[in-house]
């Protein structure tokens, strides 16, 4: 198994986190990354880490902004746009996991066939 492996599976998982943060329903938080290339990047890292911090700050400002103007209708709102993407984001999150399993499967087989095609070593005999 090759470190190639490793990132590309790093890569789909980064490009993973990406695409869901990009969903989430906060115009404040954008991105240019597209969450097709699944290519490692340290940027695509740091970009899946600020769009994660992106969202839960505008989440926390958006529950605070509740107290200084409370709208019951707005809030009911969010309250539906979020539902939603959580609903959304279980058929996603789903999806994923069948296909990292699915990449884990090739790693494991691959691992499997280079062990059995590497002889042991005799053990001397005394």
């Amino acid at each position: 198994m090759g470190l190639a492996v490793i990132l590309g599976i790093i890569g789909m998982t980064v490009a993973f986190i990406i695409g869901v943060m990009m969903q989430f329903p906060y115009t404040s938080v954008t991105t240019t990354f597209d969450p097709a290339d699944e290519t490692y990047s340290v940027e695509a890292v740091e970009e899946a880490g600020r769009l994660f911090t992106g969202n839960y700050m505008a989440m926390v400002d958006d529950i605070t902004s509740y107290m200084t103007d409370p709208d019951y209708e707005r809030a009911e709102a969010r309250r539906g746009e979020m539902l939603a993407l959580a609903n959304t984001l279980v058929l996603d999150f789903q999806a994923f996991e069948t296909r990292l399993k699915g990449e884990l499967d090739k790693v494991l087989a691959e691992q499997e066939a280079l062990e059995a095609s590497i002889e042991p070593t005799p053990t001397p005999t005394p």
